[in-house]
């Protein structure tokens, strides 16, 4: 079938534009107490939407000396206990809990220990979005509860996260900006940000998905690209212009300088290579809804991943979010995740520069789903790949990252952990497991 060329439809974006990056975190920081102690608790927790985040805890300890405790973020609904089913437990998908794990003492004495306190968020109707509504405490002794309201509940932004603030929580070498204050970061100097997005917009099922995270996609590195102070050139290949054709002819006339950034993006359907050679995908860039399967239609991710790397810029970074089963695989699809405001921060230009323009040359291919697995989505925020992905991305460029935090191995890493945690709350065909839990487990190509 011949299909329609598309006279390449490039988009160039220039220095000026008012295109801006902000985190989807949300930081919220407040005080309470437990009746009947008088002990006065000063918390910050911090969430990004894709569930992962961390809860720090100050307090004065019996010598009036500060001691902050850093505890792990487990979020999960609430449940109670439905005495008309035999005391069985329930899901409260209203009420969403945030629970402190791991507790490690940050500042202070090291013997320091707190009873375990979960805090309670709960749905307004209005807007489905979740606010602070009390904390609970555990005595793991007397198996008592106390509850506390927290004190205003502050949602951060920007102009809040002063040095005074950050010194309250953090000790000076743990954030990643304290380290590199003084601009000592050995960048390179790039021309251009190529992006190359690939969606099937008008696949059945999956379509309004696909849009989503194209749309989503685009956006970020629009915002990233005019952090670092370049010009981005959009080559985007969606709706009616989406067939193999344009997308072989896109890569094929990509002509990046050797400092420049090429990122290329795929959303749409995949199914196995047969080759026992290949563990990833082929892309499925059947342009009609019942072509027949065609070798001229598809394009294996692997060998696009190094015809990019043929073209020797500084920095490659290629995704797929698609399956790698079976064509005609049934698509998992799972309820979004539950929503908190999100703190107003700019992207930082200090983490978004050492993350871009490194020195060392970075060539990577990510794929959503191990090979004989389904790639899942969310009802309406997208492929659960491409979202874990962004908000890992996005959130870490916040000046309260870690040091740790601010790495590609950090961000992959987090990526496929939340992606096959998240994965098997979407329901899968029938035939894919016997439970009906969908498992998916991201893979990585590094050059």
């Amino acid at each position: 079938m011949k299909q329609k060329k598309l006279l390449f439809f490039i988009l160039l974006f220039s220095l000026n534009m008012n295109v801006l990056g902000q985190t989807t975190t949300t930081l919220y920081s407040f005080q309470f107490h437990f009746l009947p102690e008088n002990k006065m608790y000063d918390a910050l927790l911090y969430r990004n939407k894709n569930g992962t985040g961390y809860i720090r805890i100050r307090f004065e300890d019996s010598q009036k000396k500060p001691v902050v405790i850093a505890l792990e973020l487990d979020e999960h609904y609430d449940q109670a206990f439905n005495i008309s089913y035999g005391n069985s437990k329930y899901i409260d998908s209203n009420t969403i809990c945030f629970e402190g794990k791991i507790p490690k003492v940050i500042i202070g004495n090291t013997t320091e220990v707190i009873n375990k306190m979960v805090f309670r968020f709960k749905k307004t109707e209005s807007n489905g979005i979740y606010y602070p509504l009390e904390i609970i405490m555990e005595n793991a002794n007397t198996m008592e509860y106390f509850y506390a309201e927290p004190t205003t509940p502050l949602l951060l932004t920007a102009k809040d996260l002063t040095a005074q603030f950050k010194q309250k929580y953090f000790k000076d070498d743990e954030l990643f900006l304290n380290q590199n204050t003084n601009g000592n970061l050995n960048l390179a100097k790039a021309d251009t940000l190529y992006f190359v997005s690939v969606a099937n917009t008008t696949a059945l099922n999956i379509g309004p998905s696909c849009n989503t995270d194209r749309d989503a996609m685009k956006t970020i590195f629009k915002a990233i690209a005019n952090t670092l102070g370049l010009p981005i050139k959009i080559i985007d290949i969606y709706g009616d212009n989406f067939n193999a054709d344009n997308v072989h002819d896109a890569i094929k006339n990509l002509n990046p300088a050797l400092s420049d950034i090429v990122i290329f993006y795929y959303s749409g359907h995949g199914f196995i290579d047969k080759s026992a050679a290949k563990k990833f995908p082929k892309l499925d860039l059947r342009s009609g809804v019942f072509d027949p399967l065609d070798e001229a239609l598809e394009y294996q991710i692997e060998d696009l991943y190094k015809t990019l790397l043929d073209k020797n810029a500084r920095f490659t970074l290629v995704l797929s979010d698609c399956c790698n089963d079976v064509p005609g695989a049934k698509v998992p699809i799972s309820k979004n995740a539950p929503s908190t405001r999100s703190s107003p921060i700019p992207f930082n230009k200090q983490i978004c520069k050492e993350l871009f323009l490194n020195t060392n040359r970075f060539a990577v291919l990510l794929s959503a789903a191990s090979k004989g697995e389904a790639a899942a989505g969310f009802e309406s925020d997208g492929g659960i790949f491409t979202f874990n992905f962004r908000e890992t991305l996005v959130n870490v460029m916040n000046p309260l990252a870690t040091v740790n935090d601010v790495s590609w191995s950090s961000i992959i890493n987090e990526t496929f952990t939340n992606t096959i945690k998240q994965a098997p709350n979407a329901t899968c065909a029938e035939s894919n497991v016997a439970s009906k839990k969908c498992l998916q487990h991201p893979i990585i190509l590094e050059k």
